[in-house]
């Protein structure tokens, strides 16, 4: 019980730090070199929330008859999911296509950020709900 328990800390600060800051880094006059500095952790932070969430799930939850908690579940899983898919590839490339210019975001990069925010708000409230449901 208390690999669950490590897990379960390990995911829920994964997704704070992965949500946060990403919101954070949709305000308009967000520096363009920190918003590059966090690209990387971000990533971190996906793959750790992905791979704790889904040692989570195989522990917990694999087999389990479906019902409505565990297609919520399922929705926040693939939300989140494609939001690193989104945040890696959408953002990615396109800080990688800026190469070193200090001096703006692309448009592309922050499309990216607004897709990957919205993503994580529909993970959040799909496993809050599971949760609570």
């Amino acid at each position: 019980m208390q690999v669950v328990l490590l897990a379960s800390v390990v995911h829920v600060s994964a997704a704070v730090f992965w949500a946060g800051s990403t919101f954070a880094a949709l305000r308009r006059d967000i520096s363009p070199s920190l918003l590059k500095a966090l690209f990387v952790p971000q990533l971190g932070a996906s793959w750790w929330a992905i791979v704790s969430g889904g040692f989570l799930y195989w522990h917990m939850y694999a087999g389990a008859t479906p019902s409505m908690n565990i297609l919520l579940l399922h929705t926040g899983a693939a939300s989140g999911i494609l939001a690193a898919f989104c945040n890696a590839i959408v953002v990615g490339l396109s800080l990688r296509r800026a190469g070193g210019s200090p001096q703006e975001v692309p448009a592309a990069a922050r499309a990216g950020q607004r897709i990957t925010a919205v993503l994580l708000g529909v993970a959040v409230l799909a496993m809050s709900a599971f949760r609570f449901a």
